[in-house]
């Protein structure tokens, strides 16, 4: 199975081919000396404000700012691979800030917000990037003036003659700076589009928006949460807080993450149904002391009943019997698939009046929350889906196995008889699905580029 490299290990192969002179890597930075030009972890490279340059003597100069960028995928692209120094444009943007902003600028943090807390600037991607191309062409505008304007002096005193020259502009950074400035609403944006031979005007505008939140949705989850091997309840708090919004203290842990991101964005991004419920109430049967709670409860567009049951993004699906050297469900996909067994029982019984959620009968109950007159719910056939785990996940990794165990087995059998062994799982049961985290955002990768 291949494994995607995590972007730690992309930035030290970056890093690896800027080395020159005395410079040397280390597991937490790059340094000339005894100077750290870069230091990084798992979440972050920093340009420090230390500068060197090698060309036969070792030359070091001090910056007067310093470069924070979060690691990711993304990210990756703003950090050189043939430089220890930082893209010069990061001094440029913080001083036009200084400038602008009359404040002590002496930081530029690459996030997901735009602010200024003196002394650090905190700029987008996407915000920094626009002004590389502003600069860019307005700089190339300069230079096409001033050849304008010296090419008369040029004919007349060496016969030389220069075509008047017109500098090639962007137009989709400047519609960017046009949407920007407020100066134009959706409407006048709706009318430039009736100009275009095809489409449907009011459906380009919205598309093109919901297309833009998907394909940062999907991003966002593989590098943030499938990229990481393990997530603690601190990390997934972060992850959480920071790119979805969420309140660090109604995360509980890395499941209930995933249940809030996808009851959020789930509904049309990754199930495609016209109805979900996500209910905190406990299904209570009279006489019986057992309770049951469900995730998330989806109505197909045939009003059929399937019932998600969420686990952790970072669990493990398979273990494996070195003796009888076959792949088994661990003990937690065994307990989810027993779990989704009970509730799909539990279901069944929707016109029960034993059975009840907010004291109503479970039919009614999910008639009122989905409040479709045109969309009967029928609990004929309901189905469940467990979600669980990564393509990284399915089973151990055969690197992370032990001398003793790596003996009875080569890699190769193993991987193989994995990936059997998942497939025969996924085609067990007739009424519950098993699908991986990184399944179901390949689904909805999928579906999104079909629709660009």
């Amino acid at each position: 199975m291949a494994v995607k490299k995590e972007p730690i290990e992309l930035l030290k192969t970056k890093l690896n081919r800027c080395i020159n002179g005395n410079m040397s890597l280390t597991n937490r930075s790059l340094k000339a000396g005894n100077k750290i030009l870069i230091k990084y972890n798992q979440n972050f490279v920093e340009y420090t404000e230390n500068g060197y340059t090698y060309d036969g003597i070792d030359r070091f100069y001090t910056r007067d700012y310093t470069v924070k960028i979060e690691l990711n995928r993304e990210n990756l692209s703003l950090i050189s691979s043939s430089s220890s120094k930082p893209d010069k444009n990061f001094g440029f943007f913080l001083g036009f800030m200084k400038n602008i902003t009359a404040q002590d600028l002496n930081k530029v943090v690459i996030s997901n917000v735009n602010k200024v807390e003196p002394p650090i600037l905190y700029t987008t991607k996407s915000l920094f990037e626009d002004y590389k191309k502003i600069a860019r062409e307005e700089g190339i505008d300069k230079n096409i003036r001033i050849r304008n304007r010296v090419a008369p002096y040029l004919k007349n005193h060496f016969d030389i003659e220069l075509n008047e020259a017109e500098a090639q502009k962007d137009y989709s950074l400047a519609l960017k700076e046009i949407i920007a400035s407020n100066q134009v609403s959706q409407a006048d944006i709706i009318e430039l589009t009736g100009n275009l031979e095809t489409g449907e005007n009011i459906n380009l505008v919205v598309e093109k928006k919901i297309n833009k939140q998907v394909d940062w949705l999907i991003k966002t989850i593989e590098e943030q949460i499938l990229s990481k091997s393990i997530i603690t309840t601190a990390e997934a708090k972060i992850i959480g807080n920071t790119y979805f919004g969420f309140p660090k203290i109604q995360i509980k842990g890395p499941e209930d993450l995933m249940e809030k991101i996808l009851t959020k964005y789930g509904q049309y991004t990754f199930f495609g149904v016209p109805a979900m419920i996500n209910t905190n109430k406990y299904i209570i049967h009279h006489g019986d002391l057992s309770r049951s709670q469900l995730d998330l409860i989806l109505i197909t567009h045939l009003g059929d009943i399937e019932l998600v049951e969420l686990k952790r993004s970072d669990e493990i699906l398979m273990d494996f019997d070195f003796g009888r050297k076959k792949f088994y469900p661990t003990k937690t996909l065994a307990a989810a698939i027993s779990q989704c067994e009970r509730y799909i029982t539990t279901i069944n019984r929707d016109n029960d009046e034993s059975f009840k959620i907010d004291n109503k009968k479970i039919r009614d109950f999910l008639q009122e929350q989905i409040g479709a007159d045109n969309l009967d719910v029928e609990s004929v056939r309901p189905t469940g889906t467990i979600i669980i785990g990564s393509s990284n996940s399915i089973f151990t990794q055969y690197e992370n196995l032990n001398a003793s165990q790596k003996a009875k087995i080569s890699k190769g059998q193993y991987e193989t008889n994995g990936k059997l062994a998942y497939k025969e799982l996924k085609n067990t049961y007739k009424n519950i699905k098993v699908l991986t985290y990184s399944e179901l955002v390949g689904h909805a990768k999928t579906r999104l580029q079909l629709d660009l």
